[in-house]
């Protein structure tokens, strides 16, 4: 609905209530060129918006209903709302509250909707300061139930789930990586979670957590030590090859081809419901799995629910602690993955956790088409890119070819890419690819 304010300096109740009618849809926001972050989500069902970040404050007072529209907010309540939800709560402690001048912000905001986009200039006025600004809103199809009320803690070791949760521990597991002695540190072990999205072999961690891999990040092909754990603890070496990556959404997608999966998860890309549930490997949770064997990092699930935005993220009650990293984030029945976890809101954490902050899938599929390797035609549309690279003799169909191989935002059949750079038998070509590849990225 529309809202008039009158009164410049009485702000508008809608906008300082911590009450949600959900679900909300959720929007891509492109910021503009003075903003330092390019890119955050933001939540809206007409009466409430949720930001994914505060600070800038025309934005924080927008509504996206088509023609003009005005809303006031008061400024330090409304960065507490948000800073809270940002950290998978609903109130700010009183000891960590941002403090500022609690003025009344009016925001005039004036929509124009394009297919698939919206645009948005929005005029700010903080006690005569006018601040003006536009913005592209992207509609990812996505949405969230934000949940009114959120949990405390609520972990529960694999013993202490029914036997239908018991059966999602086959499509979790457990990433060890060795840090090498570099000098500096004296090296060791670091773990994190993945999971499985097919059952051809295809699976997700969190890019933090594959950073640790180096010879996957360097040569796009590896062997992986990963461990499965519910009454015992099982290690397979599994031979992977990385299909892409992104460090703004955190995540990794490998192919592994020897291991028969068991369970897998399929993609939800379309809603959040409130009831969500994640299980993972969070290095505060040990056991021993062998009498007299060392303890090691237990499988460990956990209930919660979206609370708000973060960046990219959505933040949840869904508490967690490191090695948790990569966790599929998964509907209550444990059918569908919604995200990947891959952090934890330090700010307002316990002893028993922090509340987790994950990316969801429908960002990941909307900028890398994940679902487009499960049947194979992402693979296809590169094979036949590759196979015109190597049959083109003219530099500027390779260039073509080449623009459409990094759109694909993907490393497969990236080692071919290598094999051409220097064996293409066209020189321009064999330098093209060269500077192609020392400069590629899969990220956005």
């Amino acid at each position: 609905m529309n809202l008039t304010i009158i009164l410049p300096f009485i702000s508008v109740l809608l906008l300082s209530s911590n009450v949600f009618a959900a679900p909300m849809d959720i929007y891509l926001v492109e910021r503009d060129s003075t903003q330092k972050t390019s890119y955050q989500l933001f939540g809206s069902n007409g009466d409430q918006t949720i930001a994914g970040g505060i600070g800038d404050i025309p934005l924080l007072g927008v509504c996206l209903e088509e023609g003009e529209c005005s809303r006031t907010y008061m400024l330090e309540d409304e960065f507490n709302r948000i800073y809270a939800l940002m950290n998978g709560t609903h109130e700010v402690p009183k000891e960590s509250r941002i403090k500022t001048d609690n003025w009344p912000v009016t925001v005039k905001s004036q929509v124009e909707k394009e297919s698939g986009s919206i645009k948005i200039k929005a005029e700010s006025n903080l006690i005569g300061s006018i601040t003006k600004k536009s913005y592209d809103f992207k509609d990812i199809k996505l949405q969230i139930d934000f949940a009114a009320k959120n949990k405390g803690p609520q972990r529960l070791d694999y013993d202490q789930v029914s036997p239908a949760l018991k059966d999602l521990s086959l499509g979790v597991f457990q990433i060890v990586v060795q840090v090498d002695d570099d000098g500096l540190s004296a090296g060791g072990v670091f773990s994190g979670t993945g999971f499985f999205i097919d059952q051809q072999g295809y699976a997700m961690t969190n890019l933090h957590v594959a950073d640790g891999l180096k010879k996957c990040i360097r040569e796009k092909v590896c062997e992986i030590d990963v461990y499965f754990k519910d009454t015992t603890s099982r290690k397979e070496v599994i031979n992977a090859d990385l299909l892409t990556c992104s460090s703004q959404l955190d995540f990794c997608l490998f192919k592994f081809s020897n291991y028969p999966v068991q369970k897998y998860f399929e993609l939800e890309t379309k809603a959040i419901s409130q009831n969500l549930l994640t299980l993972g490997y969070p290095g505060d949770k040990r056991k021993r799995f062998i009498e007299g064997a060392d303890e090691e990092t237990s499988l460990t699930y956990a209930i919660g629910s979206p609370i708000g935005l973060h960046g990219l993220g959505v933040s949840t009650s869904l508490f967690i602690a490191g090695g948790a990293s990569g966790s599929p984030v998964l509907d209550e029945k444990g059918e569908k993955v919604v995200g990947i976890l891959s952090n934890g809101a330090t700010t307002f954490g316990s002893p028993d956790g922090d509340p987790g902050i994950f990316r969801p899938m429908a960002m990941i599929e909307r900028m890398y088409r994940i679902s487009e390797y499960l049947d194979d035609r992402k693979q296809n549309r590169i094979d036949a890119i590759i196979d015109g690279l190597n049959y083109t003799e003219d530099a500027s169909e390779a260039e073509k070819l080449i623009r459409a191989y990094a759109a694909e935002k993907s490393y497969y059949n990236y080692n071919q890419l290598e094999v051409l750079s220097y064996a293409h038998p066209t020189k321009a070509i064999r330098q093209q690819m060269f500077l192609f590849l020392k400069n590629f990225k899969t990220d956005f």
